[in-house]
């Protein structure tokens, strides 16, 4: 889990123990503004260190390369279907959105296509918690903060590079990179800093992903309350999500 320290700076309390993290794979019926396609999953992963054990988790669609979802026999009696599309690797691309987004917003379902299609990348792209169908955040209170981020990225990286443990993937993968949007760029960036900080103090836990694409990163946040003009309260701001299928 992840939380900042007296002055200020985000730590790692802990890792995650696989055996306490369940995958499931929910009703497409779940999925509040988008059609899953035939290569696609909605995902159930659970939060261990989360106070809401009941709840869903983070929701999200696990993209498939077409040629992993065909039996072997198949492609290997049928070489016309074999060549439709590139064979899968062993390489995830997590696609993170940002704030007011979720995942089938901006460019992100036509991105996971492109590259399952074209590259045969698997990819995974989340709600965080407190977006679109994933759990509510931990403290309600606050939102949805930079620290819960970086433990749902935390949390999809392990899952998926232990994938061959968990029925509904079945394959461990190597995350190939991180595509993220506007805050969820911010994420990315902050998540890639505490990696770094692991690895300067020879850390055995680091992570590393080679290719992290920022697109339209909010690195100057008073820049978009100024030009929403939202004023803050003696509690802060507050900004509006969209979750469960409408902004509230």
């Amino acid at each position: 889990a992840l939380d900042l320290s007296s002055n200020g700076q985000l730590v790692s309390k802990m890792s995650f123990n696989m055996e306490d993290i369940t995958v499931k794979q929910i009703p497409a019926e779940i999925c509040t503004n988008y059609k899953l396609q035939p290569n696609e999953k909605l995902l159930s992963i659970s939060v261990p260190t989360s106070k809401h054990k009941d709840d869903i988790g983070l929701v999200g669609i696990l993209c498939s390369p077409p040629n992993s979802l065909i039996p072997e026999e198949k492609l290997i009696s049928d070489p016309i279907t074999l060549m439709e599309s590139p064979p899968p690797t062993h390489k995830l691309s997590l696609i993170l959105h940002g704030k007011g987004g979720h995942k089938n917003y901006c460019y992100q379902a036509m991105l996971a296509q492109e590259l399952a299609t074209k590259l045969g990348i698997y990819s995974f792209r989340l709600d965080f918690r407190g977006c679109g169908d994933s759990q509510q955040n931990e403290d309600e209170s606050m939102g949805r903060m930079i620290s819960q981020d970086i433990e749902d990225i935390n949390l999809s990286l392990d899952v998926f590079s232990n994938g061959a443990s968990f029925e509904e993937i079945g394959i461990n993968l190597t995350t190939h990179s991180i595509v993220a949007h506007s805050r969820g760029s911010v994420a990315m960036m902050r998540w890639a800093i505490e990696e770094q900080k692991k690895l300067d103090k020879g850390e055995p836990n680091y992570r590393f992903v080679q290719n992290l694409v920022n697109t339209a990163g909010r690195f100057n946040g008073k820049l978009l309350l100024d030009g929403l003009k939202i004023q803050a309260s003696p509690e802060g701001y507050t900004l509006n999500q969209y979750r469960l299928g409408k902004y509230q």
